[in-house]
């Protein structure tokens, strides 16, 4: 009967520690990139997704 609650102890502890590190993974950011087109203007953004022929790139919400 002890080994059966220890092992269900363990678990929940581990579940617990799994579920925690996973919280803090969804709240990380991609990395500040800034360009500067050709004409001099420079864009900040957030670097999502590099592919091989394109990057995909936050630049924020517009308002109207």
């Amino acid at each position: 009967m002890k080994k059966s609650k220890k092992f269900v102890a363990l678990f929940l502890v581990f579940s617990l520690v799994f579920l925690y590190a996973n919280l803090f993974a969804k709240e990380k950011r991609g990395a500040l990139l800034v360009i500067t087109k050709k004409g001099g203007e420079q864009i900040s953004s957030e670097l999502i997704t590099v592919k091989p022929n394109s990057l995909l790139l936050f630049v924020g919400t517009l308002v109207f």
